[in-house]
């Protein structure tokens, strides 16, 4: 479980570089982009759910196929409640921002879920 966490870690690293430096260059290039503080904020919170989402998936497989479908879909029902509850606190206190918001976590969304699905998809596949 170890190697392949070091794995997944490095992979999630690689990614979140390669978002980084996408969003450095936007931020360059297009002056119509707003890029500010919470759009690294929202990569970091992906970042970290992401991770330890992933860590407890390798640390669910090591037992019964049961416990490792019982855990991805407790877990991403968890996941989702956490993001609706991060997506209306911030939208509900910051009503000027909200769409520009919800666009950005949506990307950042979408993209994490890709990311992490191929990934276990791959380590899964058996």
């Amino acid at each position: 479980m170890q190697k392949d966490f070091l794995s997944f870690l490095k992979a999630i690293f690689i990614f979140s570089l390669i978002l980084s430096v996408f969003i450095y260059l936007a931020s360059l290039f297009f002056s119509s982009v707003k890029i500010d503080s919470i759009t690294w904020i929202i990569l970091s919170y992906f970042f970290i759910l992401t991770l330890i989402f992933h860590y407890g998936l390798l640390r669910s497989s090591q037992g019964k196929p049961q416990g490792f479908i019982r855990y991805y879909m407790a877990a991403t029902t968890f996941k989702l409640f956490v993001h609706i509850i991060v997506l209306s606190l911030y939208c509900l206190f910051n009503r000027q921002e909200a769409v520009r918001f919800i666009i950005t976590f949506l990307i950042f969304y979408v993209l994490f879920t890709v990311f992490e699905v191929t990934l276990a998809a791959k380590k899964f596949k058996k």
